[in-house]
């Protein structure tokens, strides 16, 4: 784990091709590929990172549709992205925790100027291979979701293995709803801003372990 890592912490220049050297299976020489295309389809043992030192000698990479999947002996990571002329764009929203700051509620609570409401407890998703994790308050996310550019939607629930009070019970439903659906995904800094197909403000995402008083006020 510790190996792969490192490889994710410098695989922002494996999106640079340029300066990847690659081994790919269907070849019998090392070359850096000429365009991000040509590693569609293909498996290879990463070689080079340029600035790290680490030992690569068991990661592998592997690219299939619209995925790019780093492999190591005890560890593996999948990653969802866009071919573009100059690299490969990876979705904001994927591989990072996230708490959900603010939410869309519609029960005639006082909103903000996007017509969102604080979550009141500590709610978070993770977006990762496909599935959501974490939890929308009381009990955990349950549930897939898809990619398609800057949207991305939805088909999750919650599901509880305990007690609930009723009043985190339900929060944790009116969070599940605001989630529900195609959302366009509008980067703000290190924010994410979901927004439903009519346009409104859904959920506010902010890196988790910021305070509940911080950029969302």
């Amino acid at each position: 784990m510790h190996l792969l890592k490192r490889v994710l912490g410098h695989f922002t220049v494996v999106c640079l091709l340029a300066v990847a050297s690659i081994a790919l299976n269907n070849s019998s020489r090392r070359r850096p590929a000429g365009d991000i295309s040509e590693l569609q389809d293909t498996f290879g043992r990463l070689t080079l990172l340029h600035g790290s030192h680490a030992d690569l000698s068991g990661a592998v990479r592997a690219t299939q549709g619209g995925e790019i999947l780093f492999s190591t002996p005890l560890y593996l990571s999948l990653y969802a992205f866009e071919y573009k002329p100059t690299g490969l764009e990876f979705s904001p929203i994927e591989n990072r925790r996230w708490r959900i700051a603010k939410y869309r509620a519609d029960d005639g609570q006082q909103t903000d100027k996007d017509g969102l409401i604080d979550a009141k407890r500590t709610a978070e998703i993770t977006f990762q291979g496909g599935g959501v994790y974490g939890s929308p308050t009381c009990g955990g996310w349950t549930g897939r979701y898809k990619l398609a550019g800057r949207r991305t939607a939805v088909d999750a629930d919650v599901i509880l293995n305990g007690f609930c009070p009723p009043e985190e019970w339900s929060e944790s439903l009116a969070v599940v709803k605001a989630f529900k659906g195609e959302l366009s995904i509008q980067k703000a800094g290190d924010e994410i801003l979901l927004r439903g197909k009519d346009g409104r403000a859904r959920v506010r995402l902010v890196p988790f372990g910021l305070p509940p008083a911080g950029p969302t006020k």
